[in-house]
């Protein structure tokens, strides 16, 4: 089948479709499947042998721009055709390739092998427990609060690079460094602080950026930001966002926001950040536990909103003070 004009074509042979076609010009293909906040997606993978790491494509994000092209194209007549969703996909790892975006073979060797280059590329990111619980028996993680599971990483490309190439620090690794799980998490925790450093903002002022960045005009910033009728809070997270939620969990960050506010409860806004309110504005409020866990359901189901592809955490509330630290309440 090759040309396709048509709008209705399942997903399933559409996916077995740009799998044939990749293989007639010479690519390996592999299907893998991901989970963000239990909704299962795929990705597809085309490959030469000899590489170590391509770039995987969203296959579910491909079927529906094929599908929404053709749809448009029953207008005017210009069908989008299975080839040029293939010409699509080599023009992506193409592009990324002479990006330099991935590393070299020995590259990535040396940072695997040895400990004392990838203990300062190692970053954490936090997760659902739910999400990633048959996926973390593999890689060195830490469970914490009941729910949420951070989970160490390396970055495999040099400091700095304009696109970065992580991956998970799995056991094997972890049994190469001849390091306990504690070691390596809190060697992440510090790598990461330093290549993600920490940043605490209003939550309203943060809102105001992101919308802005995205195109949207001022008038309708200041009217969905509003921060006079809400109570003040803010958000912990880093420079760019990217997985700017497991700062959180830096040494002695929970120490600085206790001693700037008080105790406070965190609400589990995306992996993109962590929202806290201390527990004397909560209670000005009367926002208890059951009312700020109102309002992470409306964050979780509108978390598309600023963050397109943010993972969405968990539906539960925490809480910190000096007694006994970070802890699920509800």
């Amino acid at each position: 089948m090759t040309d396709i004009k048509f709008s209705n074509i399942t997903k399933e042979t559409f996916k077995n479709e740009l799998c044939k076609l990749l293989n007639k010009r010479g690519y390996k293909t592999k299907i893998t499947v991901c989970n963000n906040a239990d909704m299962p997606f795929e990705n597809i993978v085309a490959y030469h042998d000899g590489d170590m790491i391509v770039p995987a494509m969203n296959l579910d994000a491909l079927y529906c721009s094929y599908l929404k092209s053709n749809e448009m194209a029953l207008q005017d007549g210009c069908f989008c055709t299975m080839e040029e969703v293939i010409d699509f996909i080599l023009e992506n790892i193409e592009n990324t390739k002479q990006k330099n975006m991935l590393p070299s073979e020995d590259e990535m060797m040396n940072v695997l092998r040895n400990w004392n280059v990838a203990k300062s590329r190692m970053t954490i990111c936090l997760h659902s427990l739910e999400s990633k619980q048959g996926y973390i028996k593999d890689v060195v993680h830490q469970i914490v609060a009941e729910d949420l599971v951070i989970i160490t990483y390396v970055q495999l490309n040099d400091i700095g690079a304009q696109c970065v190439v992580t991956t998970p620090v799995t056991n094997y690794m972890q049994t190469q460094w001849g390091l306990t799980t504690e070691e390596i998490v809190q060697a992440a925790k510090k790598s990461s602080s330093k290549l993600r450093p920490v940043e605490i903002i209003n939550i309203n002022e943060m809102y105001k950026q992101v919308a802005r960045d995205e195109g949207m005009p001022d008038f309708l910033v200041n009217a969905m930001c509003n921060s006079e009728t809400s109570p003040e809070m803010h958000a912990v997270t880093c420079a760019n966002r990217k997985h700017g939620a497991a700062t959180i969990f830096y040494d002695g960050v929970m120490k600085k926001l206790y001693d700037s506010f008080g105790a406070f409860y965190v609400l589990p806004s995306s992996d993109a950040e962590l929202i806290i309110i201390s527990k004397d504005i909560a209670d000005k409020f009367d926002l208890d536990a059951k009312c700020l866990q109102e309002r992470v359901l409306d964050i979780n189901q509108a978390s598309d909103l600023f963050e397109e592809n943010a993972e969405v955490l968990t539906d539960s509330v925490y809480f910190y003070d000096d007694t006994y630290g970070f802890r699920k309440i509800c």
